[in-house]
């Protein structure tokens, strides 16, 4: 009876570990899973108010000082250096962590191509 009560312990031990060991797993697959989500959100929040300042500046024939927002991954987090607007007479793209979000085919009218770091002033025209 007492060797039946220990390999009964042993054995409830080894699934603790195993349930466990899978529990781990999972949680940092939903943490990484939450880390992309943030990242493509931020991304995309950057181009529509890229895209807006465009849109006036093509809608209004006006020059516009335009200071894109940084990209910070998480809350209070610091920003992320790679960030970068990439504006082209036919699209406008932000990219960071090998990531991207893009507008395609809209005719921004803001010639030639430059790219920028988010967070910069420039002056579209």
């Amino acid at each position: 009876m007492k060797g039946q009560v220990s390999i009964d312990i042993l054995l409830a031990l080894i699934a603790a570990i195993i349930f466990f060991g899978v529990l781990m797993v999972h949680n940092s697959n939903v943490v990484q899973s939450t880390d992309d989500a943030a990242l493509h959100n931020g991304l995309k929040a950057i181009l529509m108010d890229a895209y807006a300042a465009v849109g006036t500046v093509k809608a209004e024939g006006v020059q516009v000082d335009y200071i894109s927002p940084t990209l910070n991954l998480g809350e209070g987090g610091t920003p992320l250096n790679d960030c970068q607007i990439t504006i082209d007479p036919t699209f406008i793209r932000v990219s960071a962590q090998g990531k991207n979000a893009s507008y395609t085919n809209i005719g921004t009218g803001i010639s030639p191509t430059a790219t920028y770091n988010c967070g910069t002033k420039i002056t579209l025209s």
